[in-house]
């Protein structure tokens, strides 16, 4: 019977992977669109936290005690940002890193969870490069002279509101709950047509 509890083992193993490469997957991209670097973040711990438990469930002889073990090792590096997965918390992040790109220097906000608990955001801002295909595909200006006053009109292209214009900056977060903190990778936004600060892709 030995045998036959490998083969089982080896397909919860190769189930459980699945399971979390769909999982990261999904927070990679939704409809084709890349999602921000703080929902790629949140939902990379979700998945290694279930597959932590999963994964301790199956190895270990008593399941119970496996999944507890194997979710507190995904929970120790993951806990803030599992503590932060709901929409109101991640609106907040959201809002500290506009305002900190709006300002263009860093800042510090913080806000109380439901759960009763403070976040504290300390979000880094940095000017950065303004993409070479940003910069190519801005509508030219165009300066016509009306008149012998010598009045002027500027006109240009109609441009798509979320088409990125430019400028870009770097945002770069820090999210600390309770002694414990998690980073969020830098990421580059750039200013649309519209004026908003939006995660650049491209």
């Amino acid at each position: 019977m030995g045998w036959v509890w490998v083969m089982i083992k080896e397909s919860k193993c190769m189930a459980v992977f699945m399971a979390a490469l769909a999982l990261t997957g999904c927070a990679t991209a939704q409809g084709g669109t890349p999602r921000s670097a703080l929902d790629r973040s949140i939902n990379e711990c979700v998945a290694a936290v279930a597959l932590g438990a999963i994964l301790g469930a199956v190895a270990d002889k008593n399941r119970g005690q496996g999944a507890l073990i194997g979710a507190g090792i995904g929970g120790v590096a993951c806990g803030v940002l599992i503590a932060i997965n709901n929409e109101r918390d991640k609106q907040r992040v959201r809002e500290a890193q506009l305002a900190a790109l709006n300002a263009g220097s860093s800042q510090r906000s913080d806000f109380v969870g439901d759960d009763g608990r403070t976040r504290t955001v300390q979000t880094t801002v940095r000017d950065a490069p303004t993409p070479t295909a940003i910069a190519a595909n801005r509508p030219p200006t165009m300066l016509a002279s009306l008149g012998d006053a010598g009045d002027a009109m500027m006109t240009a292209p109609a441009t798509s509101p979320d088409a990125f214009v430019g400028p870009c900056r770097t945002a770069q977060s820090q999210i600390a709950l309770q002694g414990q903190s998690a980073d969020i990778p830098s990421e580059l936004f750039c200013r649309t047509a519209a004026g908003d600060w939006k995660p650049y892709n491209g």
